[in-house]
């Protein structure tokens, strides 16, 4: 059994102090649900429950300033949990805390990550969708996203603008350098060859 010999409130938290040395702070809420207070003896089943409650209720605040603060991917969230020390029981709690928030949707992160790169930058399809894996969304949620979003129809215009922010870069560069370098520069970039060719052609650069 562990005995609770003190509680002392610290605004939403109360420290707890066990006969063990142990102290932990908990919110008062759990304090209040759980009817803790001094000289109450907490079997290890118990504690193991409070301990795991006042885990998830942390991680839930904590997570919802981070989703908050700017959107995160379900892999994001998760990865945070860990980094933070909270053990594998509180992940689906939080995910689906966020989730019926509203604050977590891959789907919606997808897209809209989509538009801010493009509003900012001309990425390639596959670019854009190698991005959105490598923070955690699923090939198949970045795909149908792309196909929601990516505009198509104006995929040369948008390795036409590449190609131009790349040939402004390499002027100082030799001339029979430009038509390699922007060519290796758009392969990278994930582009198609006939739009390459085309933005070639558009530049006038042989």
């Amino acid at each position: 059994m562990n005995k609770v010999v003190s509680i002392k409130t610290k605004g939403a938290r109360c420290s707890v102090v066990l006969d063990s040395g142990e102290v932990f702070e908990w919110f008062t809420d759990i304090i209040l649900k759980y009817k803790v207070s001094a000289s109450m003896s907490l079997d290890d089943e118990l504690l193991r429950s409070i301990v795991s409650e006042n885990n998830l209720m942390q991680a839930k605040r904590d997570l919802y300033a981070y989703t908050s603060y700017s959107p995160r991917t379900r892999q994001q969230v998760i990865d945070k949990i860990k980094t933070k020390g909270y053990g594998e029981e509180v992940i689906d709690g939080v995910v689906a805390f966020l989730t019926e928030f509203g604050l977590l949707d891959d789907r919606k992160f997808a897209i809209s990550y989509i538009n801010t790169k493009l509003k900012t930058k001309s990425p390639s399809k596959l670019k854009l969708k190698m991005e959105l894996i490598a923070k955690g969304i699923s090939k198949n949620i970045a795909e149908e996203a792309l196909s929601a979003t990516y505009p198509h129809e104006l995929s040369p215009e948008i390795v036409l603008k590449a190609a131009q922010k790349k040939y402004r870069m390499i002027q100082n560069k030799p001339k029979e350098k430009h038509k390699t370098m922007i060519i290796n520069y758009l392969r990278g970039q994930g582009f198609d060859w006939s739009d390459i060719s085309k933005a070639l052609e558009e530049l006038e650069i042989q």
